[in-house]
């Protein structure tokens, strides 16, 4: 099975080739990043040629006179695991964007991928996040407002310049959660 949104069998066949990957473990450093979790899961194997702006491993490929760009670990998912399914991400246990150790590479939905960078922090959190309207104030005020039962949701949502389901969700708490004291 090839994952189509990816590459079709020919480019599939060619990166399981020897050649292509005795090329593709020259541009690895089998002995890079030592995270935190290195006792449990090894060494990263950092992608030391092209990269991303966000630090993930990148490759070009001529075919049939088309550049084509791959993000390195899916490359390594293929190499080493072989398929990915339609419509599922390559995911990193280790965090390390531009790290290609299939022993670090997991398959999941995009939910899943964004839950694990929640779980482990990496997630932009509430007025931290660049590109959002609100702050703990607005949302202050926000629940304030609607619990008084002065605007409707509706009204509220239309006055904050805001989603009627992301109201929903603050007056709710379903966002906008504040972090537990200890």
């Amino acid at each position: 099975m090839v994952n189509t949104q990816l590459i079709d069998q020919s480019l599939f066949d060619y990166l399981l080739s020897v050649p292509f990957r005795e090329k593709f473990e020259r541009g690895i450093n089998k002995s890079g990043l030592i995270g935190d979790r290195a006792a449990t899961i090894g060494r990263c194997w950092d992608w030391i040629k092209g990269k991303h702006p966000r630090g993930y491993g990148a490759i070009s490929l001529t075919k049939n006179g088309f550049h084509i760009h791959l993000k390195t670990h899916r490359v390594s998912w293929i190499i080493y695991k072989r398929t990915i399914p339609d419509g599922l991400c390559v995911c990193h246990l280790c965090d390390n964007p531009s790290c290609v150790n299939p022993d670090h590479l997991f398959i999941g939905d995009q939910a899943d991928n964004m839950r694990d960078k929640r779980l482990k922090g990496r997630a932009a959190k509430a007025d931290s996040h660049g590109n959002s309207k609100l702050n703990w104030d607005l949302v202050n005020r926000i629940r304030s407002e609607y619990w008084s039962k002065n605007l409707s949701q509706k009204e509220l949502a239309f006055k904050f310049g805001i989603n009627r389901s992301t109201l929903y969700d603050i007056v709710n708490r379903r966002s906008w959660v504040e972090p537990a004291r200890g």
